[in-house]
């Protein structure tokens, strides 16, 4: 299983997130972070979701949310997020 990132730019309007949201869930898949926020055009905004599955999953989703009429702008990509420990002693903080 691979972790994908999508970016869309939609509309702003009522009801956008939830049609987004139930395409995921009707067909089995989960969110694993999903960011929504405004555009310098408060007309579009932009939403990055985050999935893990593989590829034929990820290119039905992105063919789906291709179809919506509230979408300006889509983009997918294959993500690897490599994450380390903080140094011991810190508790996740770092002076410079």
């Amino acid at each position: 299983m691979n972790k994908y990132t999508i970016g869309l730019l939609v509309k702003n309007r009522y009801g956008v997130l939830g049609r987004i949201s139930s395409m995921f869930s009707r067909r089995g898949f989960n969110i694993d972070s999903l960011t929504v926020g405004e555009t310098a055009d408060k007309s579009i905004s932009r939403m990055t979701i985050t999935m893990t599955g593989n590829s034929h999953d990820r290119d039905q989703l992105v063919k789906q949310l291709a179809k919506l009429h509230d979408r300006h702008a889509l983009n997918c990509s294959y993500r690897f997020q490599q994450v380390s420990a903080p140094p011991k002693g810190t508790h996740g903080f770092v002076t410079a």
